[in-house]
């Protein structure tokens, strides 16, 4: 019964360990890509090609970091970092068309700003959630995993 018991805790100690390494992991990916997602939406109109590697290349080493701690990741986190993807693909494909519109010489029209604007805020709140629940997981401050982050139904409004 006692080496049961040592088993268990040496492979709870070891799950925290690999659990510990994706959200880090995940949580600096997901800096990054918001960052950049940031940045090249500010210099939008005015685009050029690099900003939009940069935001294609944060992508997929998030998407990457995902479906390589899929297993691991607490529920929660997992649905909120998920739910980071499609507004930040819709930003790509944004920067992608004005990339090609200033490749054309044809203009960036205004009102896509506004959609690049509100993905970007439903961004910001996903990742604020993401990194206090991480930070609440792996016992970085005071926050409880249980209550950093409100109900899936509750972000989108």
């Amino acid at each position: 019964m006692k080496a049961e018991l040592q088993e268990s805790a040496r492979r709870q100690a070891a799950l925290f360990d690999r659990q510990k390494q994706a959200l880090l992991e995940i949580s600096e990916m997901a800096y990054r890509l918001r960052n950049y997602l940031r940045e090249a939406a500010v210099d939008l109109p005015d685009l050029a090609g690099v900003a939009l590697k940069r935001v294609q290349q944060a992508q997929l080493a998030f998407n990457e970091a995902l479906y390589d701690s899929r297993a691991v990741l607490p529920e929660m986190v997992f649905q909120l970092a998920h739910e980071m993807k499609t507004p930040s693909m819709e930003i790509a494909l944004q920067l992608e068309q004005a990339t090609k519109a200033k490749a054309e010489e044809a203009g960036f029209p205004p009102e896509e700003l506004e959609g690049v604007e509100e993905n970007l805020r439903t961004i910001e709140a996903l990742f604020t959630c993401f990194v206090e629940y991480t930070r609440g997981h792996i016992g970085v401050d005071d926050a409880s995993p249980n209550t950093a982050a409100p109900p899936v139904g509750e972000r989108r409004r």
